[in-house]
């Protein structure tokens, strides 16, 4: 069997007062989805869509204000600003997304391989993690950057590799609790591979709150880029990115030029507000649903 016996969950009988507004959880369904889908269109069609070149420098039309022509004015080397917001997503929704499935995927295997074993060597995958976790995330992303390559391929790989220990603690605790439920010793009594009871009966029954940790992997993972890019460790000039954007532009706003850096800045909150808040009501529906079973 692939769920969980609901006569089985603990919180199966809990009074339905207790269970999420529906309400609610469609509202944050709905706004996040649309800030996050508009995020996805932009990484697809915001480069074809630009009024203009997002690469192409213009001399003589440096930090022009907000107008008809230039809707979000032109940053100190005149390239439009709005058409570098709407192309910027197809990278940092690229980076996020491929560092994300990485990281899930590593992580999901690891936690799912500990929480089942109880042998010293998941004891030893834990502590490993443990130690990871230990330094600030952002440094050491930037040291590992730094050492190994700015290349956006190694960017994902490095994203991907301080997000891998969540998904395993994460994934690691939820099958600890998991393992003792009588439906996996029904499987094991039958003689079903621990793969196989791993793959089939306790990763779909922690599917929310890996929906949940894989959205706000997603919102980190374009912080990250962007703060990379920020302090000169990420991508590199003249691609359009939002973190880089900012730290191109945040120079100008002391002389009076806010356009440059607050455009991007505000498409970079609401994106990654967006995956967070869909990923949260996706989570809680699913929650929902469990107990309304």
């Amino acid at each position: 069997m692939a769920a969980i016996d609901p006569v089985e969950r603990p919180d199966a009988a809990e009074p339905a007062s207790r269970a999420p507004d529906a309400g609610g959880v469609n509202a944050a369904v709905v706004i996040g989805g649309f800030l996050a889908f508009g995020s996805i269109l932009l990484a697809v069609f915001g480069p074809l869509i630009a009024p203009y070149p997002p690469m192409d420098a213009n001399p003589g039309q440096q930090l022009l204000a907000p107008s008809g022509t230039h809707w979000f004015g032109t940053d100190d080397v005149g390239m439009d600003v709005f058409s570098r917001v709407i192309a910027a997503p197809r990278i940092d929704l690229g980076i996020a997304l491929s560092a994300t499935v990485l990281a899930l995927v590593i992580g999901t295997a690891i936690g799912g391989i500990a929480g089942y074993f109880r042998t010293w060597w998941s004891e030893a995958i834990m502590r490993i993690s443990d130690l990871i976790q230990s330094f600030p995330v952002f440094i050491l992303a930037m040291v590992l950057v730094t050492i190994t390559g700015q290349e956006i391929w190694i960017v994902v790989v490095v994203i991907a590799f301080v997000n891998v220990p969540l998904y395993v603690r994460l994934i690691r605790a939820e099958l600890l609790s998991l393992r003792e439920r009588t439906f996996v010793e029904a499987a094991i009594v039958l003689g079903v591979p621990p793969l196989r009871i791993i793959r089939r009966h306790l990763i779909p029954n922690v599917l929310g709150i890996i929906i949940n940790q894989a959205s706000i992997t997603m919102g980190v993972a374009m912080l990250l880029t962007a703060g990379l890019s920020f302090v000169g460790a990420g991508v590199r000039v003249p691609t359009p990115e939002w973190g880089l954007m900012i730290a191109t532009g945040a120079s100008s706003i002391v002389t009076g030029q806010w356009w440059p850096s607050v455009f991007p800045g505000i498409a970079l909150s609401l994106s990654v507000f967006g995956f967070a808040l869909f990923g949260d009501g996706v989570a809680r529906m699913l929650g929902s649903r469990e107990r309304g079973a």
